[in-house]
């Protein structure tokens, strides 16, 4: 995606980067997308001293995302804007990554907070990295988050699903 403050929460996860690696040291976040804001986000960074934890990869080709999700342990979409549908989200939750996302429009909708990832207030840095620190340190609590992103993906949003609720709907 693009990179912008104002939409995308960018500000809000480094800001909550900085707290995720005095608890979890080794933690490294990984950001793709360009354009738009990314020489105000790579300064920002450096600002912040987050460069040996924190790499901004640029844009990648949609076929590439899944080794980056894959390779994952928590997936965050710190959304400010009312994001209508976070398909990148269901990606994240269909390859069995827990995800931590803002409240604002559908997310809370897709991720189910305690039970597919959590859900923080839009804005808060200091839940989102509570949320984070949570999921890195709790290896099982990650696999039972991941697990149930994955079977709520496979149970309401494959094609499959989507066909037989509105195949339903038609019914009735």
């Amino acid at each position: 995606g693009r990179i912008n403050f104002a939409e995308k929460g960018i500000g809000v996860l480094l800001d909550a980067m900085q707290k995720i690696i005095t608890e979890v040291p080794n933690s490294n976040l990984v950001i793709i997308g360009g354009g738009g804001e990314s020489e105000w986000m790579n300064k920002l960074i450096g600002d912040l001293n987050l460069q040996n934890n924190v790499q901004a990869v640029g844009k990648k080709p949609f076929k590439d995302l899944v080794k980056y999700i894959n390779a994952s342990d928590v997936f965050v979409v710190p959304s400010i804007w009312m994001e209508a549908f976070g398909q990148v989200t269901i990606e994240a939750m269909s390859c069995g990554v827990p995800v931590v996302t803002s409240d604002a429009g559908a997310s809370p909708e897709i991720n189910i907070n305690g039970q597919t990832g959590f859900v923080v207030p839009v804005r808060d840095s200091v839940t989102l990295a509570n949320s984070v620190i949570n999921i890195l340190k709790d290896e099982a609590l990650a696999k039972k988050l991941g697990d149930n992103a994955r079977k709520r993906v496979l149970e309401n949003y494959t094609y499959d699903a989507i066909i037989n609720k509105f195949l339903e709907i038609i019914k009735n």
